[in-house]
C-alpha cells in the first residue's frame, strides 16, 4: 500500500518499522524486483512541497529530499560553487533516472559506488534528520552510512535535507568513473578530487574513492601528507602507492579486486601529473 500524506508532520503517521519513505523510487523498484523489498508500505512524499528545492544559506547550500539530480544540474550555483557534485551527478544513470531519482535517495541507498554520494563525502556534507516529535538532528554523511545499504537511520526518521558547505572557489574539482561502458555503467571505481594549490604547491586536497570499499572511501594518510609537496613526479608516484594500499575492494563480475586497485593508483598518477 502507497500512502501519501499532505504535509510534513503527517508522514509520521504512516512512517513506522513496516514502512519506508518514497520519492523518486528509483532504487525501491529495482529492490522490488529483485525481492529485497522487505517493508509492506510506502510513504510518497509526492505532495509534500516543502520538500523540494535547492535553497542558498550563509555558509553553505541546502538540498531538500525531494530534489531530483536533474534540479541539481540545472541549478546555476551548484555549477558555480559545488562542480564536483554538478560533475558526479552529471554521471548518474540515464536522463530517465535523472529526471525521477533524488540526491537523499541516493544517500539513504548508501551504495559504496553512489556517485553523488562521493561527492558528498569530499563536501564535508551534513544530513538533517528529522524525528516523529519533530527534533531535528544533524548528521555527518561519513557518520550516517554505515555499510552496503546500511545507514544510522532508525524507525521514524527520514532525511529531510542535505547541507554542503562551500569550497573555496580556488580549488579544482575532479571526478572520474571507470565503467564497462560509457553510460549506465555502475562503477568498476570512482574517483573525486579536491584540490587548492599555490603555484605547483600543493595547499589543500581531498580524495575519496567509490565501488572500492565497504562504503565512499576518504583517503586520510594522503590528504595529510599532501600539504606544502609540489606537483612532480615524485609526489604522483608517493600518492599512488598511499592509494592502492588503502583501497579494499572485492572481486565481482565487473572487475577483480587488484585490477581496481591499479585503476585507481593510475588515476591518481594521472590526475597529479596533469594538475
Amino acid at each position: 500500500m502507497i500512502y501519501f500524506p499532505e504535509s510534513e508532520h503527517e508522514i509520521f503517521e504512516y512512517l513506522d518499522s513496516d514502512s519506508i519513505i518514497l520519492s523518486g523510487g528509483t532504487d525501491i523498484m529495482v529492490r522490488k524486483r529483485l525481492g529485497r523489498l522487505k517493508s509492506k508500505h510506502l510513504v510518497s512524499l509526492d505532495r509534500i512541497k516543502s520538500l523540494d528545492g535547492i535553497t542558498e544559506e550563509k555558509d553553505g547550500i541546502r538540498i531538500l529530499c525531494k530534489t531530483t539530480h536533474s534540479d541539481i544540474l540545472k541549478s546555476k550555483i551548484i555549477y558555480d560553487r559545488i562542480p564536483i557534485l554538478y560533475q558526479s551527478v552529471s554521471e548518474i544513470g540515464s536522463t530517465q533516472i535523472r529526471n525521477r531519482g533524488t540526491l537523499a535517495g541516493n544517500v539513504v541507498n548508501a551504495s559504496p559506488a553512489g556517485d553523488g554520494i562521493l561527492a558528498l563525502y569530499l563536501l564535508d556534507a551534513v544530513l538533517e534528520i528529522v524525528k516523529k516529535d519533530n527534533s531535528h538532528k544533524n548528521i555527518r554523511i561519513i557518520d550516517f552510512i554505515k555499510g552496503p545499504g546500511r545507514t544510522s537511520l532508525t524507525v521514524g526518521e527520514f532525511v529531510r535535507s542535505i547541507k554542503i558547505p562551500y569550497t573555496g572557489r580556488n580549488y579544482r574539482s575532479v571526478f572520474r568513473k571507470i565503467g564497462q561502458r560509457k553510460a549506465m555503467a555502475i562503477s568498476i571505481a570512482s574517483m573525486g578530487l579536491l584540490m587548492e594549490k599555490k603555484g605547483k604547491t600543493i595547499s589543500d586536497v581531498k580524495i575519496a574513492f567509490g565501488s572500492v570499499a565497504p562504503t565512499v572511501l576518504r583517503i586520510t594518510e594522503m590528504e595529510q601528507e599532501a600539504f606544502g609537496r609540489e606537483l612532480n613526479t615524485e609526489t604522483a608516484e608517493m600518492f599512488s602507492e598511499i592509494v592502492y594500499r588503502s583501497v579494499n575492494p572485492i572481486d565481482d563480475v565487473r572487475a577483480s579486486a587488484d585490477y581496481r586497485r591499479k585503476v585507481c593508483r593510475n588515476l591518481v598518477k594521472e590526475l597529479i601529473l596533469f594538475s
